[in-house]
């Protein structure tokens, strides 16, 4: 079984938090939570590869497929939700807004459309899209594509 970091998972969680309450308007600078989280995950999954690879374990595939199985299935419950109530409690326009998130909630790319139908994270039209805080998720899955390929070269580079 593997060791737990409980230091890491105190950071994780005031990372949480503060994210939570940037939200709620109480800390200014609790967005700085999501990049804590990011730094935080890249340890983690460097850590993953590297004893992966060490153990002649690693395949490129098979990490990105546990990886869409952990976080498909929750993108695209979240949708189907968000576009069910958004039919019955939404305009048209702030549907269709949100229909434009949907679909890039559920390919993992969100902070793309997020860029191109707002240009700004702090535009007042994000307030009427439920999906908005999906951009995450892009990211996310985004790094786990590109890292991994990232990770291989220095390696095959180290080896030479």
């Amino acid at each position: 079984m593997q060791d737990r970091n409980n230091i890491l998972d105190i950071f994780k969680g005031i990372a949480i938090i503060a994210v939570i309450l940037y939200h709620a308007g109480v800390f200014t600078y609790g967005y700085l939570g999501v990049d804590m989280f990011l730094v935080i995950g890249g340890y983690l999954i460097t850590k993953s590869i590297m004893r992966a690879y060490q153990k002649g374990r690693f395949s490129y595939w098979d990490y990105i497929c546990n990886r869409l199985v952990r976080l498909w299935p929750m993108a695209v419950g979240v949708v189907i939700i968000s576009l069910a109530v958004g039919y019955f409690a939404m305009l048209p326009d702030a549907y269709k807004n949100t229909c434009e998130t949907a679909v890039g909630s559920v390919t993992f790319t969100n902070n793309f459309v997020q860029y191109i139908t707002a240009g700004n994270y702090w535009d007042t039209s994000n307030d009427f899209k439920p999906l908005m805080h999906t951009w995450y998720l892009g990211i996310i899955f985004q790094f786990y594509v590109i890292y991994p390929l990232i990770f291989m070269i220095c390696h095959q580079c180290s080896k030479n």
